[in-house]
C-alpha cells in the first residue's frame, strides 16, 4: 500500500468515525480485513486487544501500525494525520453549531437519536470480535466476568487488562 493509500484509508476512517473510536471500530475492520485485505480477523483481533491496551486513542494507534507496517514511519506519520483530521475538523464545526443551536429542537433530538446508534455499531464489533477473542469456556467466563465487572460495577479497565494479562501467563 503506496502512503497517498494509507492516508485516504485513515482519513475516510476518521472521517466516519464521528463518535469515538467504538463507533469507529466497524469501519477499521471493514477497510482492514475486508476492502484491503491487510490482515484476517484473528490478527485483526489481536491488533484491537494491543491498540486499547497501548496508551492514546485505540484507533490511532491501529492507525500508526497499520501506517507503519505498510510505509515505514512515513506511512505511521500519514495515517497519523489521516484518522486525527477530520475528526478535529468535524468537532470544531459541530462544537460552533451545537453551542449555537443547542436548545433547538432539532439538535436536542439528533443527539438523542445518535445514542442508539452508536450502542448498535458498539454491539455489532463486539459480536464480530467475540469468536475470534474467545477460544475456551474459561475464556467466555473471562469476557464475561470483565463486561459485568465494567458495565455494572464500574470496575476501572486497566485491572482487567492486567487480570486477562496474569490470566494468560498462568495458562501460557
Amino acid at each position: 500500500m503506496n502512503i497517498l493509500t494509507v492516508f485516504v484509508v485513515f482519513f475516510r476512517i476518521g472521517l466516519a468515525g464521528f463518535g469515538g473510536g467504538n463507533a469507529m471500530l466497524p469501519l477499521v475492520h471493514h477497510q482492514l480485513v475486508h476492502e484491503h485485505g491487510l490482515m484476517d480477523e484473528a490478527s485483526f483481533a489481536n491488533l484491537v486487544a494491543l491498540s486499547q491496551s497501548t496508551p492514546g486513542p485505540f484507533v490511532l494507534n491501529i492507525a500508526i501500525w497499520v501506517g507503519y507496517r505498510e510505509a515505514g514511519w512515513a506511512g505511521a506519520l500519514v495515517a497519523s494525520a489521516g484518522v486525527c483530521l477530520p475528526g478535529f475538523v468535524l468537532s470544531l464545526v459541530a462544537a460552533l453549531l451545537v453551542a449555537r443551536f443547542r436548545n433547538t429542537r432539532f439538535v436536542t433530538h439528533a443527539l438523542g437519536w445518535l445514542q442508539p446508534v452508536f450502542a448498535g455499531l458498539i454491539a455489532a464489533t463486539v459480536l464480530s470480535l467475540f469468536p475470534q477473542s474467545v477460544e475456551t469456556p474459561l475464556q467466555a467466563g473471562l469476557a464475561l466476568t470483565a463486561f459485568a465487572a465494567v458495565g455494572i460495577k464500574n470496575v476501572h479497565p486497566l485491572y482487567l487488562l492486567g487480570l486477562g494479562a496474569l490470566c494468560g501467563i498462568l495458562a501460557g
